[in-house]
């Protein structure tokens, strides 16, 4: 999600042209038609963003993201690239490149997940998934409709605390409903604090597995344990992090003399281990590594 779109937009109702504009920067493509219509309301925060849109039919192309989107149905139905349809009460979990047909109208919750939000709500399928079961995700959905209701902005004191609302309860909907995901809230807790102090060690290339798990006051066989509960493992955060920040930092077209300064910024040894680890990361998937 692009970290540049206003922080709050309310009451939205937009057609043609102007509809398609919006829903390409959030992401998703639509072929050109006058007939479009769209109402929204929408709340963006460094990447994080929750909104509720309905649209007319049309045929949604959902970009490859580099963090999940979670799709909750309110109204209507679409039918995927693979014919699965989609309809009410369905929630959908996408972070690969989709596409919806919608052949008379959708409305959908929509909550967008950030590189800063909890890693096990952003270690799932790579493909669109159906999330099964219907456990909290009502309480997803209250929470979402009475936020964008009211006059809640990012810029507001309170709002670092509802956004960890959101996203935690988006956790609870993924944990819930897709087995993948079934780590303990003492592993979850154990992640997050691994993650927050591989953030701050990343571009030390020193920087080990044995140490995070001394920063963290765990053993790393527990600490090999808590990310295997989410599908991964702290080697792989690792690079996945220095890989971000690596890709953040790059140029377009960057020369041999960049590529290797922003490699000792970010940890890596040598340019080739920083261009081998943005190929194997998601974000590879939405911007081209350096060559």
């Amino acid at each position: 999600m692009p970290t540049d779109l206003p922080p709050a937009q309310r009451r939205l109702s937009l057609s043609g042209a102007s509809a398609a504009g919006w829903l390409g920067r959030r992401g998703a493509t639509v072929p050109p038609d006058p007939a479009l219509r769209l109402y929204a309301d929408a709340l963006h925060d460094d990447g994080f963003s929750v909104a509720r849109v309905w649209n007319t039919a049309t045929t949604l192309a959902m970009q490859t993201r580099p963090t999940p989107l979670l799709l909750l149905v309110l109204d209507g139905a679409a039918v995927m690239a693979d014919g699965r349809r989609v309809q009410s009460g369905d929630a959908v979990l996408l972070s690969s490149a989709e596409s919806f047909a919608v052949p008379e109208s959708l409305a959908r919750i929509e909550v967008a997940l950030s590189e800063r939000s909890p890693l096990d709500a952003r270690s799932g399928p790579r493909s669109a998934a159906l999330v099964p079961g219907t456990a909290y995700r009502e309480t997803l959905a209250a929470a979402c409709h009475a936020l964008l209701a009211g006059s809640a902005t990012p810029a507001d004191e309170a709002w670092p605390a509802a956004r960890r609302a959101l996203e935690d309860l988006t956790v609870a909907v993924l944990r819930a409903g897709d087995p993948w995901s079934g780590a303990s809230a003492t592993s979850v807790d154990l992640v997050r604090r691994a993650v927050r102090a591989v953030e701050d060690r990343a571009h030390d290339p020193d920087f080990s597995v044995e140490e995070l798990a001394r920063i963290v006051s765990v053993s790393e066989r527990s600490l090999q344990r808590a990310f295997r509960s989410i599908d991964s493992s702290p080697r792989s955060v690792i690079r996945e992090i220095r890989a971000r920040e690596a890709l953040r930092r790059l140029g377009a077209r960057p020369d041999r003399t960049e590529a290797q300064r922003v490699a000792r910024q970010t940890g890596f040894r040598t340019a080739e281990a920083m261009r081998s680890a943005i190929r194997a990361s998601p974000q590879s998937d939405a911007a081209r590594p350096p060559t």
